[in-house]
């Protein structure tokens, strides 16, 4: 029994390495940054269609509810903030948001800001993090092959252990990507911007850091009928949707 107990703890220990986060490198956010860690590509992409509206670049589609389109007859050459210009070029049809966060140019922005979040100790690099979730969901198939397999009657000490390990793993398995430094910089962002809104029309750029920070709650202050008609609110929960964004997948990208 210790055998496979061991081979656990061995487990235990590489997870625990991978998930170590690196340095974080980075003091403060951007809205789309903030949004990303908070809640994902899609709360990046909300964030970057919000920004897009507030400029008169895009508006709810008339004609299909839940979908965006573009509102101007011609896109600058480069837009400020690499994600909304690739969301505002990829609108050459009506799209609601997981369309959108489809098209290929989004996905590379996407992969590219996940990338600079990552190299910034913001988030654990995916392949590590995949790597760990590997090893902790077999650490209950050793223990189990340990009970099963062990002697008839184990010792206090060998059921203290295997359910010390079990413990161990179920708790690394909870980890999000996003790291300790990470939330505490979000902590710290929500501090300086809080909701409800106390002016009754904040600069443009406290909006996009509100509705990163908050989300829906955001949303549905600042742009009630954007966010209604473009499919924006309601799409799993308020902040996180009942479970963490960065568990999901993510757009794949080559350096993490």
């Amino acid at each position: 029994m210790w055998w496979f107990i061991g081979a656990a703890g061995i487990q235990l220990i590489i997870a625990a390495a991978l998930l170590r986060p690196a340095p974080a490198r980075r003091a403060t956010l951007d809205a789309v940054a903030a949004a990303c860690v908070r809640g994902g590509p899609r709360a990046a992409v909300t964030v970057a269609l919000a920004g897009l509206h507030l400029s008169g670049t895009v508006d709810a589609d008339p004609d299909r509810p839940g979908a965006v389109s573009v509102r101007v007859d011609e896109l600058p050459v480069r837009l400020p903030d690499p994600l909304q210009h690739a969301v505002a070029t990829s609108l050459r049809t009506p799209m609601d948001v997981r369309a959108i966060i489809a098209r290929p140019r989004v996905r590379q922005a996407v992969g590219n800001l996940l990338d600079g979040l990552t190299a910034d100790g913001l988030l654990r690099r995916r392949a590590r993090w995949t790597a760990a979730q590997i090893l902790l969901a077999a650490v209950p198939l050793n223990l189990i092959t340990a009970v099963v397999f062990g002697p008839r009657h184990p010792t206090v000490t060998q059921l203290a252990v295997t359910a010390l390990a079990l413990t161990g793993a179920t708790a690394l398995l909870c980890l999000p990507r996003r790291t300790p430094a990470a939330h505490a910089l979000l902590v710290s962002l929500r501090a300086a911007h809080p909701l409800p809104m106390t002016r009754p029309r904040p600069p443009v750029g406290e909006i996009l850091m509100l509705v990163a920070l908050h989300g829906d709650r955001a949303l549905a202050q600042s742009l009630p009928r954007f966010a209604r008609e473009a499919g924006l609110l309601a799409r799993g929960g308020g902040e996180h949707g009942g479970r963490n964004p960065l568990r999901q997948v993510v757009p794949p990208s080559p350096h993490t």
